[in-house]
């Protein structure tokens, strides 16, 4: 399929070089902000450990987002082959991605179940409390505020019971804050709470899986015209982007402590001081780290721009050393065939097909011309408005068959010792999509003066 003519994401509007348009969610707040209060207690966080959250847990931090940069990336999604369609070719968030930079387990049962459920009645059950104004449970929508409000504190004689309850409390608060962010930020989903149920149970679920179904399908959201907000875990796109893409990635040159404390007095760590070995995530190392820039200029334009003319030294295709996936939990570094499958994402009314065919680089393997892809754009069109009876488990048994199938479908390849390309190629990919995003008709008016003008001249009149 030619992608050439697809309309290029996010109305430009105004002039082309502002901001104006930049998106994120959480109503445009320019922080990713995880949850972190009373429930973060030894005893709570032993069941978040049981349910296989832990290591979303130790992603909580106040992080800065650069909405330009994620606004440029999401301007090359595309929505046909899931992947970032850049001049050096496509390349994607992966299963392996997700496993590396958040330590959620991939391989394990699809995230789906019933919708058919009185969630007033579950809360209950489940919590201990069920909502009582109608604003804050309409449908399976439960408002954030309502959670915290009432799962601020830990009682200091709770018994199990009471510690479960926080707990799922937790898991539901880190869900809505981050893999499972609305637009808003300020609501979660409590068709996820009849699988905390049982903790052991909880953690045999690919939550991985599910977050990657979940931020696929807000990108393909996000790139229609007209769209304006972003949701999904943006700090994980974030992370992922400035592993492989060195535009717009910072410098880390330095740690500072958490909440005042000074860093540890030891010899450096290969993933930072704060790290922890066979427990933390890849992308927690980023979160205490100085930052710093290479250049001052920044901004959606620039972006823009310096994506048109990426050239192939401006991406690290495999990132992560194997002395570092030593560091990180099970979750990061076991079951790696499982990266390279080929299958249905899940979670719940939501699939979206995983394609690492198309991104072989990024495992090692020569780039060829991938097969013909059928995203079941259709899919894009489900959702579970008007569906409060569905049983996602059984409208979609065929794609969760094909995700018990994983082992069997992981594509192979021709390993290579340096990233390469099959000699037809870039010429197929040049064939079938759009290289430049930057308008090539308006300058800017301020002082920065892209070059992509003159490349897409070069490019397309030489």
């Amino acid at each position: 399929m030619d992608f050439s003519s697809f309309p290029i994401v996010c109305h430009w509007g105004g002039n082309f070089y502002e901001d104006a348009g930049q998106i994120c969610h959480e109503g445009g707040r320019t922080s990713f902000v995880m949850v972190s209060h009373g429930a973060c207690m030894p005893r709570v966080l032993a069941y978040v450990r049981a349910a296989g959250f832990f290591t979303l847990h130790r992603l909580v931090a106040t992080v800065p987002l650069d909405r330009s940069l994620l606004t440029a990336l999401l301007e090359r999604w595309r929505q046909e082959t899931h992947s970032f369609h850049l001049p050096v070719g496509e390349v994607t968030v992966t299963l392996g991605d997700v496993a590396v930079l958040t330590g959620l387990e991939v391989h394990g049962r699809a995230v789906t179940g019933t919708a058919c459920r009185q969630w007033v009645d579950e809360c209950e059950r489940l919590l201990g409390i069920c909502p009582v104004l109608r604003t804050d449970l309409q449908g399976s929508s439960l408002r954030m505020p309502w959670l915290r409000e009432h799962f601020q504190v830990l009682p200091p004689d709770a018994d199990e019971v009471i510690i479960q309850q926080h707990a799922r409390a937790y898991i539901l608060m880190m869900m809505g804050a981050s893999i499972f962010a609305d637009k808003s930020g300020n609501e979660v989903q409590v068709l996820h709470l009849p699988l905390l149920e049982r903790f052991d149970v909880a953690a045999q679920f690919s939550w991985g899986s599910a977050t990657l179904a979940y931020l696929y399908r807000q990108l393909c959201r996000g790139c229609q015209r007209g769209s304006t907000e972003l949701g999904g875990f943006l700090l994980l796109l974030q992370i992922w982007s400035w592993e492989y893409i060195h535009i717009g990635r910072p410098i880390i040159v330095g740690y500072h402590g958490i909440d005042g404390q000074p860093l540890p007095d030891e010899p450096p760590r290969l993933l930072g001081p704060h790290h922890v070995r066979g427990e933390d995530p890849l992308g927690r190392r980023w979160l205490y780290a100085g930052l710093s820039r290479m250049s001052s200029a920044t901004g959606l334009g620039v972006y823009r721009d310096a994506l048109d003319r990426m050239s192939k030294d401006q991406i690290t295709w495999m990132p992560f050393r194997p002395d570092m996936l030593a560091e990180l939990p099970p979750a990061g570094r076991e079951h790696t065939h499982i990266w390279r499958a080929h299958v249905p994402l899940i979670c719940f009314d939501i699939v979206e097909l995983h394609l690492p065919d198309r991104v072989m680089r990024q495992f090692g393997f020569e780039q060829v011309v991938p097969r013909p892809i059928d995203t079941y754009v259709e899919l894009h069109k489900l959702d579970r408005r008007g569906k409060h009876t569905e049983d996602w488990a059984l409208r979609h048994v065929r794609y969760v068959t094909m995700w018990e199938r994983r082992a069997e479908l992981a594509v192979v390849g021709t390993p290579t010792y340096v990233p390469s390309v099959s000699g037809d190629y870039m010429g197929w990919y040049y064939s079938i999509t759009r290289l430049f995003v930057s308008p090539s008709f308006r300058l800017p008016t301020h002082h920065y003066q892209p070059s992509s003008l003159a490349l897409h001249l070069t490019t397309r009149y030489s």
